[in-house]
């Protein structure tokens, strides 16, 4: 995931390195291999863009930082959001330049696939692969409320092994209303 902010920052998200199709070795990511998190100035210049990292100081025990899936910025408190495909929640302080804080956000070591800050609620929303919602408080990163299984789990091979995914797609409308899209065939509208 990628996002701009009005400040020429882009934050980018991912995996800590991609591996070559034709000769399935690692192909290592310039300018910093062990991040998965970079914050870039688009103002500066290009040996200098880059403002921020999670780098190899973030870390888990395998070497190998979060594979991230979603990003949202809270443009208030100055922090990013990042959602895991573990399932795990991290709070980025670009004041600080590292992860503040690490929170288990779905069950089971579900992917996030969504994170939406809510600022004039003071709130912030995930949405776990299985369509798990949660809603959190900015101001202390407390859950609020869970809404489990938006969508139902299709049927078939997939959901046997453990791999099917409830949650297909998610937007905002407004602070107050998420749309869904899921693997059940169903378009929900959720107040938030």
């Amino acid at each position: 995931g990628a996002f701009v902010s009005p400040g020429a920052v882009v934050t980018t998200a991912g995996r800590r390195a991609e591996a070559d199709l034709m000769s399935g070795s690692v192909v290592r990511t310039w300018p910093r291999v062990a991040a998965g998190l970079c914050v870039w100035d688009t103002l500066a210049p290009p040996g200098a863009a880059l403002v921020a990292h999670d780098g190899a100081s973030d870390a888990n025990p395998a070497g190998m930082p979060a594979d991230y899936s979603c990003l949202a910025w809270d443009a208030g408190r100055n922090r990013i959001f990042c959602g895991t495909r573990a399932g795990e929640l991290r709070v980025f302080d670009l004041r600080q330049q590292r992860v503040s804080h690490r929170l288990d956000a779905a069950q089971g070591g579900v992917p996030l696939r969504y994170c939406f800050v809510l600022p004039s609620s003071g709130r912030l929303a995930t949405l776990s692969a299985l369509a798990e919602l949660r809603t959190w408080s900015l101001r202390d990163l407390d859950c609020l409320e869970t809404l489990p299984k938006l969508h139902q789990l299709p049927r078939g091979v997939g959901s046997m092994l453990g791999k099917a995914q409830a949650l297909v797609s998610a937007t905002l409308l407004s602070e107050q209303h998420l749309v869904t899209g899921g693997q059940d065939g169903a378009v929900l509208l959720t107040r938030l």
